[in-house]
């Protein structure tokens, strides 16, 4: 799949915390950037370019967290305003009562081959760690059957109640 084919994590990760928040009876908080085009938000409740929104159910109605706009019915001073937020304009999500969340970066960038330094044709082997412990920088493979009899094919420690 090419990289430039995969959608945004943002929309995901703001869903999931906000269902995880909401499930540990926290108050979910959205801080957003007002700078960004295309946001509705009134902009008389913003601060040095940002805005803190209570998206907790019983403040809000209609609320949609869908992969492009975050969007919901909120009253401001008694009014009722009508929010649409890009998801690239949401900065963080997080609880009102103690700050667990997440926090986004501003700009938004696709983990990719091209700005990670990726090399496609790495192949992974399985090497003899004796070897490199005692200074021999070969490298030597070695099969699966081998690391099984070597390190023994263990299960997982059971633990026993004594009484």
């Amino acid at each position: 799949m090419d990289n430039s084919a995969i959608t945004t994590i943002r929309p995901y990760l703001i869903r999931a915390f906000y269902n995880w928040l909401l499930d540990n009876q926290l108050t979910p908080y959205l801080l957003v950037d007002t700078n960004v085009p295309k946001i509705e938000v009134p902009l008389v409740h913003t601060t040095n370019g940002q805005i803190i929104l209570n998206i907790e159910p019983n403040a809000i109605k209609n609320l949609h967290l869908g992969n492009k706009y975050v969007s919901f019915n909120a009253r401001f001073n008694g009014v009722v305003h009508y929010i649409n937020v890009p998801v690239t304009a949401v900065l963080a999500i997080y609880a009102s009562e103690n700050g667990i969340g997440t926090i986004f970066d501003s700009h938004d960038e696709l983990l990719s081959e091209k700005n990670l330094n990726v090399q496609k044709d790495i192949k992974m082997s399985l090497i003899d760690n004796e070897y490199h412990v005692n200074g021999n920088k070969d490298t030597k493979k070695i099969s699966e059957d081998k690391v099984n009899k070597k390190f023994g094919n263990k299960t997982h420690p059971n633990l026993r109640i004594i009484k």
